[in-house]
């Protein structure tokens, strides 16, 4: 399994690699959800912080830790904004809707049929988490499936905008 795990402390490899990296402001999106709902990136600012797992129906870890991610946003959906996009240009709607279904998602799915979101948050493998302040400042992307253990750390960068030792 490979991980990367990039936070306000370790922005300078992800800067070398040209990803979006901790510190940066998160690239605008405007995307349709399952449920036919524009939601943009300006319409979630200013309110909650902003969990964004992108994801795809076909992955793997990315059935392993949705579960994990719909027990948090039942948990912390008061205090955190969770958001959900399916990779459609490399999935498919139907199989999104399937997928959103069968774990019973709570939080909006966004379907990113063009790749708009994947190519502008460089998303380069599945799952890829994207943990935003209320202003939309980048705190932490986490790549691979994220650990039941790292849950409560997500929380608290999510919360806080700060870093735990890890």
């Amino acid at each position: 399994m490979f991980t990367l795990i990039w936070t306000l402390g370790s922005a300078a490899p992800a800067q070398a690699a040209g990803f979006l990296h901790a510190g940066q402001q998160a690239p605008s999106f405007s995307l349709l959800t399952i449920n036919h709902k524009r939601i943009s990136l300006s319409s979630l600012l200013g309110k909650k912080p902003i969990i964004i797992n992108a994801w795809a129906s076909w992955c793997p870890p990315c059935q392993q830790e949705t579960p994990e991610f719909v027990k948090a946003a039942k948990k912390y959906g008061h205090d955190i904004t969770f958001v959900g996009v399916n990779l459609t240009s490399i999935d498919s709607v139907s199989k999104a809707r399937d997928f959103a279904h069968k774990y019973h998602i709570p939080y909006p799915i966004l379907l990113d049929t063009k790749g708009t979101f994947r190519q502008a948050y460089t998303v380069i493998a599945e799952p890829m988490t994207f943990v935003l302040t209320r202003k939309g400042r980048v705190v932490m992307v986490y790549m691979g499936a994220l650990p039941p253990s790292w849950i409560p750390k997500m929380i608290h960068i999510a919360l806080t905008g700060k870093t735990p030792h890890v």
